[in-house]
């Protein structure tokens, strides 16, 4: 009986605590009628998806006219630009000879990453904590709608208001507000307004003090721009449009990292320091599955949203963004495509008072603290707001949004505030909009409004497609060829023919087989060309002996020669980390995720680079690691969104590795430094190819007298008056690396002299006096191995043997 008593003890103390635990957690949530009809109001306000670059401006405009309706206030719809509404509420007071007062919101919010929401983010979904989870939950339309919520209250208990009091909600503020509050603010309509206090957007606090915002940072939106010569992914250069572009990324996070120190080290607040994020990196040559991945591009682009204090001198900044983040010594230009000055109309800084002599300040700091709660320190926003362009025009203007204890997260996934923060809230503009309206002392109507703010005292001072033209091909007056394929490798291919055609008119009779291939994909990894033909039954049956490929021009006199590759290992690097405002300074963002692997990339790079600078290795002997995309930023109509920092940074690189390289080395180190799990890195390989054939030796053909398809090729050429230089191994891949795989000598070589190598860059040609001596060589050694006679044993590892 004990026992079963005991059993029976322990499965209801569990059972008791989840109801005691729902019990209360219904308790916590559950609202008066009353503010259950605000909150969903406010869930109607959020399920309009007012996201850039398509926001539903037309549904948000209908619904605050239904609401305006309701609440008896005068509404008209101003369309600056067409599809644009700014939608204008008035309050008329008693006295209108007195300055109004403007309560600004913006209508659209940022796109969301529906995926990484716990809830969909346009459902406006309360959890059981009474979190409201949607876009625009913080920023903002939960401020829009407590404008409106406590002007019901105040107008269902009877105030009057002395002054007028307007209300807008206006477009664009998440894409710079060109055609919104700009607009708007130089506007006739809004002279006649006779505005002279404007409250807009603050930021949630995560303590109980609420927080405030007399002035911003101003938004830099520039957009650097590398150029450099393109060339094959396999091939190691300096002064690629990637390397510049990343030297200058460099040196941004230098001065990113010193401006963010001085932030976590207590010396500056976020908006009195410069802030520099990327949110967008933009490179590659697309193609149907992605990007070319063997292919260094000739340009790449980095976008920056920098926020500079008022303080801050201009000019000092624009010299560094000249000088060392895009200097033309290095192939580059910038753009500034959004920049809003530091001063007003008047040449004044554009700070409000947060004083006695700013009587809109004391009137809020009173409201506030009636309401029982407590505004934190004046803050300068360390973004941007709507706010900027009224107090451009001289006029104060706070940030105010009333949310504590709450995480900030606009921009971020899974935005949300709890509905008992939105009430409270709601309490707060009640009394705020009381106190404003009522104000009388202050009637006179100036330029400087009398709230105007007071000069600062500080002197701080932080400081591969191609041009049409060249597809076609064009001779110079030199002889020069110009055309894609000229090096890569349709000279070749056109080699073979004139030289067999010649062979056939002088009747020659071969006593090997000659096979001439033509394949496709070679420049996109050869997967449905050469592969598939080297493992297919037709190939098997020709019993090939052996293969000539490919090879390089060479820049003397002596031709390329290459007895085996490198194999190429296309990899794909992506990071991950939370999304962001474009202001907002925090660590591990997926773009500085990605830029620390791409550094420590770059350092491996010129370690291998300076190898072959300093004569000790060839090319081909190194492991080589080039870029070929960058992929990073969310698309607008317009580019990409300059105010978000992305969730994800992907970055596309070439690796060619030698046939002595120990790959399980070089896959630790690609696991562990370049896309560590630790750093939010995943890795993926678009093509890895092996350095040992099929029976598990190295794929290199010799180059001496043990094999006599190479001694035939240098009698050759030797014949034909030529000369080769020393064998190599090939710097990149071609299509030999199948037919080695299967145990097959393989050699690349094109007959190309004194020729600069071109393959896959602009401007790509071969002279016709050396194309024509090409085919004479062809001919010499074509000649030679298909008369070859003396090696006719024919096993598994085809040493030098079967048809060419």
């Amino acid at each position: 009986m004990a026992g079963f008593y005991g059993t029976c003890v322990l499965s209801f103390v569990p059972f008791f605590l989840i109801f005691l635990l729902f019990f209360f957690t219904s308790v916590v949530v559950s609202l008066p009628v009353d503010s259950s009809a605000i909150i969903s109001r406010f869930q109607q306000y959020l399920q309009i998806n007012t996201a850039q670059p398509n926001p539903d401006y037309f549904g948000a405009a209908d619904f605050i006219f239904s609401q305006a309706k309701t609440i008896g206030l005068e509404s008209e719809s101003i369309e600056f630009v067409k599809g644009k509404p700014v939608v204008i509420l008035k309050w008329s007071g008693t006295n209108p000879d007195v300055p109004s007062i403007l309560l600004n919101s913006h209508m659209d919010v940022v796109a969301a990453e529906h995926h990484k929401w716990i809830h969909p983010p346009f459902d406006a979904h309360i959890d059981q904590a009474g979190d409201i989870y949607a876009r625009g939950s913080q920023d903002m339309k939960c401020v829009g709608m407590q404008y409106l919520e406590a002007i019901r209250r105040l107008k269902n208990s009877g105030i009057q208001p002395v002054r007028t009091l307007y209300v807008s909600f206006v477009p664009d503020e998440e894409i710079g507000s060109d055609d919104g509050a700009e607009k708007f603010a130089e506007s006739e309509e809004f002279e006649k307004m006779n505005v002279g206090i404007v409250l807009d957007e603050g930021l949630a606090s995560t303590n109980e003090n609420y927080r405030v915002f007399f002035g911003e940072r101003c938004p830099w939106w520039v957009v650097i721009k590398a150029t450099g010569s393109p060339g094959h992914g396999a091939k190691l250069y300096d002064n690629s449009a990637m390397e510049n572009l990343l030297k200058s990324m460099e040196s941004v996070r230098r001065f990113r990292a010193a401006q963010f120190d001085m932030v976590k080290a207590g010396l500056k607040e976020v908006g009195e320091v410069i802030s520099v994020n990327m949110v967008f990196l933009k490179a590659g040559t697309p193609s149907p599955t992605g990007f070319v991945m063997n292919l260094q591009p000739s340009e790449a682009e980095a976008g920056l949203d920098i926020r500079v204090p008022r303080f801050a001198d201009e000019k000092l900044v624009e010299k560094l963004i000249e000088e060392e983040w895009a200097p033309s010594s290095r192939n580059m230009t910038f753009k500034i495509i959004h920049k809003v000055p530091s001063l007003n109309q008047f040449g004044k800084p554009v700070h409000t008072a947060t004083d006695g002599s700013n009587p809109w300040w004391s009137l809020l700091e009173g409201a506030v603290n009636k309401a029982n709660g407590k505004l934190g320190k004046p803050e300068i926003f360390p973004a941007s707001t709507d706010a900027r362009y009224f107090r451009q025009r001289g006029l104060p203007a706070i940030g105010f949004s009333p949310m504590t204890n709450t995480p900030v997260l606009l921009h971020d996934h899974n935005e949300f505030l709890n509905q008992a923060e939105y009430l409270k809230g709601i309490e707060i503009y009640e009394l705020i909009i009381k106190a404003y309206t009522s104000y009388t002392e202050h009637t006179r109507n100036d330029v400087s409004r009398d709230e105007l703010p007071k000069p600062s005292a500080s002197n701080h001072n932080p400081l591969n497609s191609l041009r049409a033209s060249l597809l076609f091909s064009s001779s110079g007056p030199a002889g020069d060829i110009y055309a894609r394929g000229s090096q890569d490798m349709k000279c070749v291919g056109m080699q073979y023919l004139e030289a067999i055609r010649r062979l056939k008119n002088s009747g020659f009779q071969p006593v090997r087989t000659l096979y001439v291939s033509f394949v496709p994909e070679e420049e996109i990894g050869g997967y449905d060309g050469a592969e598939k033909f080297a493992n297919s039954e037709e190939f098997e049956k020709m019993n090939v002996g052996i293969l000539l490929d490919e090879g390089l021009a060479s820049p003397n006199e002596n031709y390329s020669v290459f007895l085996a590759e490198r194999s190429p290992w296309w990899l794909v690097i992506k990071a991950t980390g939370s999304p962001g405002h474009g202001a907002k300074l925090y660590d591990n963002s997926a773009m500085e995720n990605l830029l620390k692997s791409i550094d420590i990339v770059r350092r491996f790079r010129a370690a291998q680079f300076d190898m072959v600078k300093a004569g000790l290795k060839a090319e081909g002997e190194v492991i080589s690691v080039n870029m070929a995309f960058l992929k990073a930023g969310t698309p607008s109509p317009t580019g990409f969104v300059m105010n978000l920092q992305p969730s994800e940074a992907e970055a596309g690189f070439d690796i060619r590795v030698p046939p002595t390289v120990d790959e399980k080395s070089l896959e630790k180190r690609i696991e562990e430094e370049w896309a560590p799990s630790s750093r939010g890195m995943t890795f993926e390989f678009k093509q890895k190819g092996s350095t040992l054939n099929q029976f598990g030796r190295p794929m290199l053909a010799a180059a001496d007298g043990s094999n006599p398809w190479w001694v035939l090729l240098e009698g050759a050429v030797k014949k034909a008056n030529g000369k080769l230089g020393k064998p190599e191994v090939y710097p990149a891949s071609t299509d030999a690396r199948y037919f080695r795989q299967r145990g097959l000598p393989a050699i690349g070589f094109s007959p190309m002299a004194n020729t600069p190598i071109l393959l896959h860059d602009h401007n790509e040609f071969l002279n016709q006096v050396e194309y024509l001596k090409g085919i004479e060589i062809y001919e010499s050694i074509i000649k030679a191995y298909t008369s070859y006679t003396k090696h006719t044993r024919n096993d598994a590892s085809r040493d030098e043997l079967g048809s060419l």
